[in-house]
């Protein structure tokens, strides 16, 4: 799957490796840093009940073996599918904040009504805003791209990533 030039970014500011569909390698995006990056994670029920929370924090040469679970959500959206589904929600959400990158992102991921999934990531990401996201099958595993390009909102392109998913599960 390609990554979005936000995930490279987030990735990046995140010290995780980008793949090589990245756009840029991550270490030429965002130095290493002394400052903290902060990520929360909450898995919802259908009711909105938190079914499970954790939040990380880490600072200089990257996360650590703890912040495993809050790096599941970062990135690929098949890892968020599958910690969902693991913990019986129908949705999570991740808030990713870096004052040093001027970075603060929140991803939400849900399962749609046709068993679909919705990644969407908004806030900003070097001063920029960006407004963001996957569609992907119930498995997580074949996700369309769309992009609103920083616009309050996304609906037609989120119909549009739907479609695209559709025709290519044919």
């Amino acid at each position: 799957m390609h990554r979005s030039l936000t995930t490279a970014i987030l990735a990046a500011a995140l010290a995780v490796p980008a793949t090589a569909s990245a756009a840029a390698p991550a270490a030429s995006l965002v130095p290493p840093s002394d400052d903290p990056v902060n990520v929360e994670v909450t898995i919802t029920d259908g009711a909105g009940r938190a079914v499970q929370a954790q939040s990380c924090e880490w600072r200089g040469e990257g996360p650590g073996e703890e912040d495993r679970v809050c790096l599941a959500f970062v990135g690929d959206p098949k890892a968020a599918v599958e910690a969902i589904t693991a913990a019986g929600g129908e949705r999570g959400t991740r808030r990713t904040i870096a004052p040093a990158h001027a970075l603060d992102i929140t991803s939400l991921t849900s399962r749609r009504a046709d068993g679909t999934w919705l990644q969407r990531i908004t806030g900003t990401a070097k001063g920029q805003a960006t407004h963001a996201g996957f569609v992907c099958d119930s498995a997580g595993e074949r996700c369309t791209r769309w992009d609103a390009e920083g616009e309050p909102r996304a609906k037609q392109q989120i119909q549009a990533a739907a479609k695209r998913l559709k025709r290519r599960g044919r």
